[in-house]
């Protein structure tokens, strides 16, 4: 599935092409005085610039956590992220937006891209 820029809501205020991927696998890891947090975390959509995410574990927003995601051929990116926005409906959903621009990522999210739904 593909959101595109023109798809600016209240509730949506993404500015590139997002996409909807059950072949990608994501962990946040969120780093604490003394500790590391490693959290599985699921996958809602992901573009270029950011990540839907939803997870059981409670998020503070304006926090920077990394992220690992990982293809199913082996392809991992590691993207620092700070946590823009939380929902509790009707699942703990987060918004994370990168650091930087992912260009290799988003370049490579639609080069695997193999099933085109448009939203």
């Amino acid at each position: 599935m593909l959101y595109f820029d023109a798809d600016i809501t209240d509730n949506n205020r993404r500015t590139t092409v997002r996409y909807v991927r059950e072949d990608i696998t994501v962990i946040l890891i969120e780093k604490k005085m003394f500790s590391t947090n490693r959290i599985m975390v699921k996958l809602l959509d992901i573009g270029s610039k950011g990540v839907s995410i939803s997870c059981a574990e409670k998020l503070a927003v304006n926090k920077k956590v990394n992220l690992q995601i990982f293809f199913s051929d082996g392809r991992k990116f590691e993207v620092e992220s700070i946590i823009v926005r939380k929902q509790n409906i009707p699942e703990l959903q987060y918004g994370l937006k990168f650091q930087r621009y992912q260009n290799s990522l988003g370049n490579y999210l639609l080069s695997t891209q193999s099933n085109l739904v448009f939203s």
